[in-house]
């Protein structure tokens, strides 16, 4: 079992992409997967600057990520599937924390 990562610009036509930002552009044709969706407000406050990337991360993982089962997750998600944000670059966000806890769980996934 093999996850992806990457941004939905560059998978705007791909039918196995699945958009986990808390907005999904209207040009985005893939599907949306709620369970790795941050809060709006989490995702609020770190782009307004209240809180820096260790407390958001933390703050995910724990609502978000702390009641999944990262094996039944890629299951449910398929092989090679490609999990999407809105960030171009692999910088900071919130698929690089959910790349990161598949790793963690065994599942290999990687940026595309």
């Amino acid at each position: 079992m093999k996850i992806f990562t990457s941004n939905l610009f560059d998978q705007r036509d791909n039918p196995v992409a699945y958009c986990i930002a808390a907005k999904t552009p209207a040009f985005f044709v893939g599907r949306t997967f709620k369970k790795l969706v941050p809060n709006w407000d989490l995702v609020c406050a770190y782009k307004r600057g209240e809180i820096d990337e260790q407390v958001f991360e933390l703050l995910y993982r724990t609502e978000n990520l702390s009641d999944l089962d990262a094996r039944v997750l890629a299951e449910e998600l398929g092989d090679e599937a490609i999990l999407c944000c809105w960030e171009r670059a692999p910088n900071f966000c919130h698929r690089n924390i959910v790349a990161t806890w598949f790793i963690e769980n065994g599942i290999e996934c990687e940026e595309i």
